[in-house]
């Protein structure tokens, strides 16, 4: 189908002469056409409504609210508006993705119209939690330009468009919202619907001005017993001010004589200064005159010192010469050559003596050698005749050893047999007893309610256990809590009211979950999708806390027939459970009644009795069914009361029950007589095993007793070749003595070489002599040099020290004079921040004491004073200007306040004069053609404004008298019935037509519920009140309408003909018959 497009506006009808001027009735955002394009149950529709009264007709449920579904969505008005759903997906037809609506408005004379495009399409989204979910993202166009929403919703607001106000916009499910609009509520709602804002900003700038008004006034009472309060204080404070201003006198006078006090030390350091920086000079003048006679006594040593370096250079000559001597003379290698020497000697006799030793020990190890093998060869051949003559007694154990073997294979073998019997009979006893494990298990399930009541829905819901359990395993996972199946959760103690109960609630509503939360919802579908179950829950979604369940009381009329109760107090459940079976099915219209009921149960009686929707009793129950359209129609089906299968599953269970303990009985012996026989297996198996160890315990002992004879052979054996292996190898080796002639001969080259080194060494001692002997008279005279110049230098250093402690006392005398100036600095400094020495302060200083001591007498004095003035507020005197400075503050304050209030009183007495004399007006003038309506009714009312010294609580009170035994009464949701609230709320809506400039309005179905009389009565007005010159664009939607009622050619008819099923009655339908009147008519199918 092709897309939206902007079209010129034709509305579709003949060529009437009246449509000449239809273009120019149409006022400014009047509605001029509806298209829509896979919109609720439309696929595609158009709708071209006229400037006037337009009557959308059509049966239920084929489209007539989507045409004002579409008028508010397609405005950018919320879902919320509607009370339908509570997004737009909801409005996008079942099973496609896309949808679209297309309002054509009037913009006014001399205009353009405006053309709003709003497209919708299905999109996946996320959310905060990371799950995904289905939404719809909108794109807006104005005249063909895309806009953002909120370009769209000031347009609307520019054609004064109203959607959210109940008296210019009111769909289908907020018809019973407007009786429940408190009077204030309706005021506001008058307000914005007759559309001057002016009014209404006034209204609210008053309200919040009388609000402000309040919170100064209060706050003008609190200044003043503030203010009042402070000032009675501070004159109790006048007495301890007195005193304080005395004892800050005392401190002033403390205070100047404190402030002399580093003048005087100033002047104090200032002298120590003078008689440092003397003694400095006079240590500089003896320091000069010692630094002098030093200099006169360096002549002698400068001499002695020639003397010494001449001397010295002829020693170190004969030094080098000696030197060289000593060096040729080495007599530390001569030394180390000579005992080396003498150590070689010593070892190459010592080596000689080992030689002989070694000949004499090889000889005793081949003696000893030759003993130890002859021993041994006589011990093997022992061994070897032993072992010979037991031969034949080996043959004998051999034979014993295999019978032995024999039987012990033969034993393990039976007992291999026992053991495999014995498991047999093990394996029996614990499938016997896992058996009865289960049987034990089945019993327990039959004693468990939960067990038997979800086991009875397994029958007819197929994988609930199995999702049941999944749950119970899963339950932190769920953001709140989770309640199902609904037949778990309920407890009801008589059995009748049990059955009655799960006849009305049924297998489906006693198998559904119940949650709080959305995110807990899709986790249970998603769950029991990814499980891939037979079972797929039905969730019911109670989103936050659960409104208690509030059922009608049984009056003693009711009690007099044997009606005791309601089914919903029969039960107890979770407060969530119950009201979701409340809300699912109608439990308080549900009534329990005795055998007596019955004589009482007639049409009568549920036409009395219209809450009743079902009536138990224990033979019959009753069905009743009212007609929407004739109160007084009623449909009663009467059916045998039937017994209940699911509440009740748990009652025959003991059949069962006794044939699982028997069973349990029989197994149980079986298990214990194959048990019995196992033992028997097992001890059987137990002493043939232990004879078989008995029998490989004898074969073993012959086994080792012949393997220990052998390793005894092979060990002696073993060693007789080792001996004989160190034997040969001892006499193998070669005589030690024929080393002997060589070490002789190395020896004497030793001793010949000795001899050399220490003739040497002699020749070399001589000549060091001589030259030591030439150097000994120059290192004497050397020496006394030394001492002679030693002595000079002494002397010459106790004149230096001398020097160097003047300079020591010059350099400290410069540190006190440098000290005593830093402090004098630091003093004048100090003295200076604590008070400059001004001429006032100069003054003030000249009049008290220079001595030290006395200035510090005067202020212990002066302080003594202080001391003897007390106070018994210390902080009395900053206390009494802190509350002084607040009285001043607050005095301002306190001005500014009762100035503003004058002004605020002045200005809100000014906006009322503007304000309610209009007001006034309008009320006179809606009021004025609601007690006509209701005159032509034959009934009285009239509007009347709520004056109030609140401004938030100003009212319209509708005021109506349908009786002429009555007064005029507040119309109230509860105080007036039905069809009078709807008569009330048409007439108050035809009421302001006159004075509203909203471009349209919609009243959807609020003739239902009256009688054929007022209907018509009604009818008449709205036709006259709507087609007056310069009303607003008017909708009326309604099911169906009288025949034979009056039109006029300002009265549009939109039939909407929508659905599968009714194409054939939409081909039959005369219309004529509800308008005959009515001249011209256009019918537009959708």
């Amino acid at each position: 189908m092709p897309g939206p497009r902007n079209r010129e506006y034709d509305d579709g009808l003949p060529d009437w002469p009246s449509k000449k001027i239809r273009r120019e009735a149409y006022g400014k955002g009047a509605v001029l056409k509806v298209v829509v394009h896979n919109f609720m149950t439309f696929k595609d529709a158009e709708i071209l409504p006229g400037p006037h009264l337009n009557l959308v007709l059509g049966p239920n449920g084929t489209g007539k609210s989507s045409f004002t579904c579409a008028l508010c969505i397609g405005l950018a008005g919320g879902p919320g508006i509607l009370g339908r759903a509570e997004n737009v997906m909801g409005f996008i037809r079942r099973g496609e993705a896309e949808a679209w609506t297309e309002i054509h408005l009037s913009g006014g004379a001399g205009r353009p119209d405006v053309v709003i495009l709003r497209k919708m399409k299905v999109a996946d989204k996320q959310r905060a939690d990371g799950t995904e979910y289905q939404g719809v993202d909108s794109t807006w166009r104005i005249n063909g330009k895309e806009v953002p929403m909120k370009e769209v919703t000031d347009k609307v607001a520019e054609l004064n468009i109203q959607l959210q106000n109940l008296c210019s916009f009111l769909p289908q499910d907020k018809v019973a919202s407007f009786a429940n609009l408190k009077p204030e509520d309706l005021l506001r709602e008058t307000l914005t619907a007759i559309g001057d804002m002016e009014l209404y900003n006034q209204h609210q700038k008053l309200i919040q001005m009388q609000k402000d008004l309040k919170a100064r006034e209060s706050e003008e009472h609190a200044q003043q017993a503030e203010l009042e309060n402070l000032e009675r204080n501070n004159q109790a404070l006048q007495r301890d001010v007195a005193r304080f201003e005395e004892k800050e006198k005392l401190n002033e006078e403390v205070d100047a004589m404190k402030k002399k006090r580093p003048w005087i030390t100033f002047a104090a350091l200032q002298e120590d200064y003078k008689d440092c920086k003397e003694k400095l000079e006079a240590a500089k003048e003896l320091l000069a005159r010692k630094q002098s006679e030093v200099e006169q006594a360096k002549a002698p040593l400068r001499q002695k010192q020639e003397e010494y370096k001449d001397a010295d250079r002829k020693a170190t000559t004969l030094k080098a010469k000696v030197t060289r001597a000593e060096q040729a003379m080495d007599t530390a290698g001569v030394q180390a050559s000579v005992e080396r020497l003498v150590e070689e000697l010593h070892q190459g006799h010592g080596k000689l003596e080992k030689l002989h030793a070694d000949w004499r020990s090889q000889e005793g190890r081949v003696q000893r050698l030759a003993a130890e093998l002859a021993g041994l060869e006589q011990q093997v051949e022992r061994e070897r005749e032993q072992q010979g003559e037991g031969a034949s007694q080996r043959a004998d154990e051999e034979q014993h050893k295999a019978a032995l073997q024999r039987q012990a294979n033969d034993l393990r073998t039976q007992c291999s047999a026992l053991d495999n019997d014995a498991d047999e009979k093990a394996n029996d006893v614990r499938t016997i007893r896992s058996e009865t494990d289960g049987i034990r298990r089945k019993i327990a399930d039959l004693d468990n309610v939960k067990i038997q009541r979800l086991s009875a829905l397994e029958r007819t819901q197929p994988g609930i256990t199995e999702f049941y359990r999944w749950l119970e395993g899963n339950r932190e996972r769920f953001q709140g809590p989770v309640y199902g199946p609904i037949l778990l959760e309920i407890e009801v103690e008589d059995p009748a009211c049990a059955a009655y109960l799960e006849s009305t609630c049924g297998q489906n509503v006693m198998a559904r979950f119940v949650v709080q939360y959305d995110v807990d919802q899709d986790m249970l579908v998603e769950s029991a999708k990814t499980m891939r179950g037979r079972f797929q829950p039905i969730v019911s979604n109670n989103r936050g806390a659960a409104a208690p369940v509030i059922g009608p009381t049984i009056d003693e009329r009711l009690a007099s027939m044997g009606i005791t109760t309601t089914l919903d107090k029969v039960f107890t459940a979770p407060p969530v459970v119950k009201r979701v079976m409340c809300d699912e099915r109608p439990l308080t219209a549900s009534y329990i009644g005795s055998p007596a009921t019955q004589d009482h149960v007639n049409d009568d009686f549920f036409r009395q009795n219209k809450h009743v929707r079902t009536l138990f009793t224990p033979q019959t129950t009753y069905y009743i069914t009212h007609s929407r359209y004739n109160a007084a129609a009623v449909t009663t089906s009467v059916q045998p009361t039937r017994p209940g299968h699911l509440l009740g599953a748990e009652g025959n269970v003991q059949e069962e029950r006794s044939h699982l303990e028997a069973e349990l009985h029989q197994k149980t012996q079986v298990a214990e007589s194959i048990q019995a026989e196992c033992n028997t297996l097992r001890r059987d198996a137990a002493e043939m095993k232990e004879q078989c160890a008995q029998l490989r315990e004898q074969v073993q002992r012959i086994a080792q007793e012949r393997q220990l004879a052998a390793q005894k052979l092979r060990l002696l054996e073993s060693k007789l070749k080792a001996g004989q292996k160190r034997l040969r190898d001892e006499q193998d080796k070669p005589d030690p003595r024929s080393q002997a002639p060589a070490m002789k001969a190395d020896i004497a080259r030793k001793e010949k070489k000795l001899a050399d080194t220490l003739s040497k060494h002699r020749k070399d001692l001589e000549k060091y002599w001589s030259l030591f002997k030439e150097l000994l008279p120059l290192l004497v005279a050397e020496k006394e040099l030394v001492t002679q110049v030693k002595a000079l230098e002494g002397a010459l250093s106790f004149h230096n020290q001398d020097i160097v402690r003047r300079e020591t006392t010059v350099q400290q005398m410069g540190v006190l004079v440098s000290e005593a100036r830093e402090k004098l600095r630091k003093a004048k400094a100090e003295a200076i921040a604590i008070c400059p020495k001004t001429p006032e302060w100069e003054a003030k200083f000249a009049e008290l004491p220079s001595n030290a001591d006395e200035l510090e007498d005067k202020i212990a004095d002066a302080e003594a004073r202080l001391e003897g003035i007390t106070l018994n507020n210390p902080g009395v005197m900053r206390e009494f200007k802190e509350r002084q400075k607040k009285i001043n503050d607050l005095k301002r304050r306190l001005e500014d306040t009762i100035t503003w209030l004058t002004a605020q009183r002045s200005e809100m007495q000014d906006i009322r004069g503007q304000w309610l004399p209009v007001l006034l007006e309008i009320v006179g003038k809606i009021t004025t053609s609601f007690s006509r309506s209701f005159c032509q009714i034959g009934c009285a009312g009239e509007v009347k404004l709520g004056e109030h010294e609140d401004y938030d609580k100003f009212s319209m009170q509708i005021m109506v008298k349908f009786r002429e035994s009555e007064e005029l009464q507040l119309l109230t949701a509860t105080r007036q019935s039905g069809g009078e609230r709807s008569v009330s709320t048409i007439l108050y809506l035809v009421a302001i037509q006159e004075v509203t400039v909203a471009p349209f309005r919609v009243v959807d179905e609020i003739n239902q519920g009256m009688d054929s009389v007022n209907e018509r009565k009604i009818f008449r007005l709205l036709v006259e009140a709507a087609c007056q010159p310069g009303t607003p664009q008017c909708f009326l939607l309604t099911p169906k309408l009288l025949p034979g009622l009056p039109f006029k050619e300002a009265v549009r008819i939109l039939d909407i003909m929508n659905g599968p099923e009714i194409k054939s009655i939409a081909n039959n339908f005369n219309l004529g018959m509800l308008v005959g009147s009515r001249p011209r008519l256009c019918a537009v199918g959708a």
